[in-house]
C-alpha cells in the first residue's frame, strides 16, 4: 500500500501520506472498513498482546513507517499520532454511526489533523 501511495517517490511527504491514509480506509486496499467494533473487541480478547495498546511496540513499528517519510516534525508526539490514526480507522469501521452527508469531510478533517501532527503546517493541493 505504501509503495502505491508513494507513486514513484522515494519518501512520503504530506500528499503521499494523505493518499496512504485514504488507502487505509478504502475497502479496495484494506480490511479495516469491513471490521466492526465487535470484531475489534474479539481481536483484542483473542490477541491482547498483539492487538492491545502497546506504545513500545507501536513506536518500533511506527519508526519504520516514519522513516519512509520526509519532513516529519522533530517534536512529533508519537502516542498522539497513533491514537489519532486509531480513531480514524475506527471511524471507517463504524461509518454507519456517522451522518452520511458529512462522512467524507469528517474523514478529510481527520486526515488534516493527523498530517498536522506528523508534519506541522501543510498545504492541501487546493489551497496552493
Amino acid at each position: 500500500m505504501i509503495k502505491k501511495a508513494l507513486n514513484g517517490k522515494e519518501k512520503a511527504g504530506p500528499e503521499e501520506t494523505r493518499t496512504y491514509l485514504k488507502f487505509m480506509v478504502d475497502e479496495k486496499y484494506s480490511v479495516f472498513p469491513s471490521l466492526s467494533p465487535e470484531d475489534e473487541k474479539r481481536l483484542l480478547d483473542m490477541l491482547p498482546e498483539q492487538a492491545g495498546p502497546n506504545l513500545q511496540r507501536e513506536t518500533e513499528i511506527g519508526t519504520m513507517f516514519f522513516q519512509q517519510m520526509e519532513g516529519v516534525r522533530p517534536d512529533m508526539n508519537f502516542a498522539l499520532v497513533t491514537n489519532l490514526i486509531k480513531l480514524y480507522v475506527l471511524g471507517a469501521e463504524g461509518r454507519e454511526m456517522f451522518h452520511d452527508v458529512a462522512y467524507e469531510e469528517t474523514m478529510e478533517r481527520m486526515r488534516d489533523l493527523i498530517l498536522y501532527e506528523i508534519f506541522g503546517k501543510t498545504k492541501k493541493k487546493d489551497q496552493e
